[in-house]
């Protein structure tokens, strides 16, 4: 029976599945704010956005923006022992003034965060069907900073609409470019490719 992939890297790992086609998820690129990536009351941020579980890289996020100098804000589903544990072992450590992690943020909110975001750091470790808060990201007019993995490459247009990197040192140099990307080209790739 073939199936419908979502990237065209998830139809590279299906194997032996008969795949009809490949469809980019989507979205309404009008219901996500413009941002300017002003920060908040704080300051600049960078935003992790996702899951409190290795696969998703909430701690190389963390190290990364400490090594550039940056504020992370971190925003996750933490309710499984596993999310817990891993909370506890490796990211709980790395918390302090500069990473700050909020818990679970209800949708208003994680728009206002995304659209007031300098970039949206996005280090995944496992080869993600898609990756969807990184086209809500740069619906907001919000770069994605990623390793260079899975879907990512398919979504990030590098140097334009963030970038992809390779390894921890590269996420850190990368961030502190990222002031440097043009946030409408970021909302027209969403309007282009992803609405």
């Amino acid at each position: 029976m073939p199936v419908i992939a979502i990237s065209h890297d998830q139809a590279h790992r299906a194997r032996t599945i008969p795949i009809a086609a490949v469809i980019h998820h989507g979205l309404d690129p009008d219901a996500y704010p413009a941002g300017d990536g002003g920060g908040d009351d704080g300051g600049p941020y960078f935003l992790f956005l996702g899951r409190i579980i290795p696969d998703k890289g909430a701690d190389h996020a963390a190290r990364a923006v400490r090594q550039m100098g940056g504020r992370l804000l971190i925003a996750g589903k933490m309710q499984e022992a596993h999310e817990h544990r891993f909370f506890a072992g490796q990211l709980e450590p790395l918390l302090g003034d500069d990473v700050v992690y909020l818990g679970e943020v209800p949708h208003e909110e994680k728009l206002r965060l995304l659209a007031g975001a300098t970039a949206l750091v996005n280090p995944l470790r496992w080869p993600e069907p898609f990756g969807m808060v990184m086209i809500e990201a740069l619906a907001c007019g919000t770069p994605v900073v990623a390793y260079r993995y899975a879907t990512a490459p398919e979504i990030i247009d590098d140097g334009v609409t963030g970038y992809l990197c390779d390894g921890l040192d590269d996420l850190a140099a990368k961030l502190a470019e990222t002031r440097r990307l043009d946030r409408t080209a970021c909302r027209a790739a969403v309007a282009d490719r992803f609405s």
